[in-house]
């Protein structure tokens, strides 16, 4: 998984390893924080250690909708 810039635009994209579009951040500190939070949830399900991380997440809070 990896950020590039998306064509010749201000956004970022965050692409899978087969070069799939996965999401479009205006950040790249956002597509930074998606690619981290989805690496974390490939390797819980790879069965790896992640205890320390998922606390990390936890505590972000939650997100509030906008009216």
């Amino acid at each position: 998984m990896h950020i590039e810039k998306y064509g010749k635009t201000r956004y970022w994209a965050l692409v899978d390893t087969t070069g799939e579009l996965v999401c479009l951040c205006v950040y790249r500190k956002g597509a930074e924080a998606v690619m981290r939070r989805l690496q974390i949830v490939d390797q819980a399900q790879q069965g790896r250690e992640t205890s320390h991380v998922k606390e990390d997440i936890s505590s972000q809070g939650v997100v509030k909708k906008r009216r």
